[in-house]
């Protein structure tokens, strides 16, 4: 379960933002209601079928069965959930300490032609597949990144090459169904009321994760959890964001005190970046990873431009213990000596929370019991629901992103002009 503490924000009224907050909550989660093509999202944890997440399972064995690389095509919300999951779950470091699950990369999120290349050589002399994950199938890096490794697949396997490709799209449109139908391709459906940065919860997500050896049924159930019970801390959550908003505090900081916290701040930051920007307001998402951004932006969230607010990210307990070892060095910390590093990691929380609150940047804190997989579906849950909540309160449509396609309109006349 998580715990919320909004004592960091006393003298932040959130009436009637409380109140609004309520109605936006029946509002976007109304299956009946102006959402119902969008929101599917909201009951997903609890009408997945059983039926699926066996098939996700026993796909994720059968590609595991067959290869020592998987290479993972998609943008945004096709990949950022899954990743956070696997580095989250496991760590940044995941390829350098998995044990019997192949080694992920991501790819199909940038135009980098060395960031392909990279990959390119590494999985040439191995056995890989390919996860290919757009609903449109017409995500431009996503599309050239498919070109790139369909090439690749055939060249090394020829007529095989279909049996190692997996496809992740709309059950009835798109290039990449079509893609997936023709040639034979084990494929999986996004479903037609979810959007990509709301995915995680569906095969988008949870296929990447069965691959990696995470138990996708216990991250269901962690959601599922936050739907029956979270309900008032995502709507308090909510409230407290757009009252901040309110008063000027136009940036909001996560700041996680775990470094295997990074992507999911990315997954974070998508999913309110674009459902809160827009009209020309919308409050903007930062992550940090404390402690290490304090030595870089520290500075300026204690007395810089006070037109921020911060959610920390804790847990009561860590997964590994280790201790500060006894050291001949005058370094001024003798008296930290056998301390175990996650109550310094505490204290420093603590520590920061309090200087932060002190120079007049409101905080509010988020405490899981631990990380693991339930915690992590919580996380997804909480976060979709007070999103949702919040750009409902701020007067736009939560889920769509009408800005995002804006630089593929140029691209064509620009690409002319270079070729």
């Amino acid at each position: 379960m998580i715990k919320t503490d909004f004592s960091g924000v006393d003298g932040f009224s959130i009436f009637p933002q409380f109140e609004n907050a309520e109605s936006a909550c029946r509002t976007v989660t109304d299956p009946g209601g102006i959402y119902a093509e969008y929101n599917g999202w909201a009951d997903l944890p609890d009408t997945i079928s059983e039926n699926l997440l066996t098939e996700i399972t026993n796909t994720a064995k059968e590609i595991n069965s067959q290869s020592k690389v998987v290479v993972i095509l998609g943008a945004g919300g096709s990949y950022l959930g899954a990743k956070a999951a696997i580095d989250f779950l496991y760590s940044p470091n995941y390829n350098l300490i998995r044990k019997n699950t192949p080694i992920i990369f991501f790819a199909g999120d940038n135009l980098s032609a060395e960031y392909l290349q990279q990959i390119m050589h590494f999985v040439i002399s191995k056995d890989f597949s390919v996860l290919a994950i757009s609903k449109s199938g017409r995500t431009l890096e996503t599309s050239v990144a498919f070109r790139t490794f369909q090439s690749l697949l055939k060249a090394k396997y020829g007529t095989g090459a279909a049996a190692r490709t997996y496809i992740i799209t709309d059950r009835n449109r798109g290039a990449f169904r079509k893609y997936a139908d023709e040639n034979g391709c084990t494929s999986f459906e996004v479903p037609e009321n979810i959007g990509g940065r709301y995915s995680v919860l569906t095969p988008v997500g949870l296929l990447p994760m069965a691959i990696s050896g995470i138990d996708i049924r216990e991250v269901v159930a962690g959601a599922s959890d936050e739907r029956k019970n979270g309900h008032d801390r995502a709507v308090q959550y909510a409230a407290y964001r757009q009252a901040l908003y309110s008063v000027g505090k136009k940036m909001e900081f996560l700041c996680a005190f775990e470094h295997n916290c990074r992507c999911f701040g990315e997954w974070w930051r998508q999913l309110f970046a674009e459902s809160e920007g827009k009209n020309g307001q919308g409050i903007f998402p930062v992550f940090c990873d404390y402690t290490s951004d304090m030595h870089s932006i520290g500075q300026y969230i204690q007395e810089g431009e006070r037109s921020m607010f911060e959610t920390f990210l804790c847990f009561e307990e860590g997964r590994a213990h280790l201790l500060v070892p006894e050291c001949d060095i005058d370094d001024g910390y003798d008296r930290l000596a056998g301390i175990d590093f996650n109550i310094m990691n505490r204290a420093v929380a603590d520590g920061i929370a309090d200087a932060h609150i002190s120079g007049q940047v409101p905080v509010i804190q988020l405490t899981l019991p631990c990380i693991s997989p339930r915690s992590l579906g919580a996380l997804f849950y909480f976060f979709e629901l007070s999103c949702g909540i919040s750009a409902h309160m701020a007067g736009v449509n939560p889920f769509d992103q009408p800005g995002v396609e804006a630089y593929k309109k140029n691209f064509f006349p620009f690409l002319e002009k270079l070729i």
